[in-house]
């Protein structure tokens, strides 16, 4: 099965694509993953009514809110990343 994979890789020039991003691919996934959090929080901020106990509200269901977690899993990426380069860089 990896012959075959690699094979149509070559073919479609996927693999030349996927050699191309060495060195993004983490960057690009952990961006990827921090911005589809952000526009999931702002979609929430932005159907929601501006007064205080909605504010409130928002704020206390933050910690659980599935696009807050993913943004931050996105930053984690980002912030491994960046130590796995500065220990390659030593």
């Amino acid at each position: 099965m990896k012959t075959i994979i690699n094979f149509l890789g070559k073919i479609s020039g996927i693999s030349k694509l996927w050699t191309a991003l060495d060195g993004y691919k983490t960057k690009i996934g952990g961006t990827a993953l921090f911005l589809s959090g952000l526009a999931g929080i702002l979609s929430t901020i932005a159907g929601m009514t501006f007064d205080t106990a909605s504010i409130i509200a928002l704020v206390k269901s933050m910690s659980s809110d599935p696009s807050f977690i993913i943004m931050m899993n996105g930053l984690g990426i980002l912030g491994i990343g960046h130590k796995i380069e500065k220990s390659e860089a030593k």
